[in-house]
This record gives C-alpha cells, structure tokens and sequence, in this order.
C-alpha cells in the first residue's frame, strides 16, 4: 500500500494529545515501540558498533532514519541520536517528534533482548534540552536498571 497517511496521523495525533495528554501518549508510544520490536527483532549484537549497524538495518527497512549511539556517563546508559526520522508535523517535544517515545520503546526492548542478564530493564527517555531542530537529530538516553 503507497497512500499517504501523514493527513490522517497528524489529525490522530493532534486528537489523541487533546483527549489524553501527553503522558499518555508517550506511554501508548512507548508500548507500540515495544510491540514493533518483537515483529522486527535485532540478531544478537557483541558491541555497541554492532548495535549501532543493526539498529540502522532495521530503521532504514522501516524508513525511520538512521541512528548514531554513543555512551553517556552522566546518567549512565547509551544515548541515540536520530537523524531523517518521521515528524509529525510540529507534534510533540521536541517539536515535530511525536513518534519519539515510539522509538525509544523499540530500543528499549531490543536492548533488553540483547542482554544477557535478564534482571536488567532499559528506560527510554526522549532528550528535551536538546534542540533538535538546530541539530537535525532526534536525542533519546536509555538508561539500564536492574530489577529488584
């Protein structure tokens, strides 16, 4: 199917933010990313370059951009920067990444697959202080927790 649907998810985005808030989206996000992630697995992963060409594998097969990931250690975790991702519009924080939170469940997941200590879950936080518009990318930290 080639049709067009940014009309009809802008107009479903728009709606969805004003009947159930913004936590709310994230959270709906969030959780679709989780799902897209067990229909579009990443093979096993040794390092974080191996990471990184998966991931791009699967968001080019997707049209969803091209990722670069990085370690952060202050918080701790990975960040991935997003360049050529979907916008919706000027939807969402930063404006025009509406579907972040989606992203950031499909990494949750597919690094809580990749890890090999299943008491560890992974976080996913869109990056708000960062301009994205004046960089072009799309910041998301994930940060590793272990379950108690």
């Amino acid at each position: 199917m080639s049709a067009d649907f940014s009309f009809f998810l802008h107009a479903l985005a728009t709606e969805f933010d004003a009947q159930a808030g913004v936590k709310a989206r994230d959270h709906l996000l969030r959780a679709v990313g989780h799902r897209m992630a067990q229909r579009l697995p990443l093979p096993e992963c040794r390092t974080l370059e191996a990471l990184e060409m998966e991931s791009n594998a699967l968001l080019a097969f997707l049209g969803w951009g091209k990722a670069r990931i990085t370690v952060s250690t202050q918080p701790r975790g990975l960040i991935v920067s997003l360049v050529d991702c979907p916008t919706v519009g000027a939807l969402g924080e930063p404006a025009g990444y509406w579907l972040g939170c989606s992203i950031g469940g499909l990494y949750e997941i597919w690094l809580k697959n990749a890890e090999h200590d299943q008491e560890v879950d992974w976080t996913s936080k869109i990056q708000k202080g960062v301009d994205a518009s004046a960089s072009g990318a799309l910041s998301i930290l994930l940060e590793a927790q272990r379950r108690e």
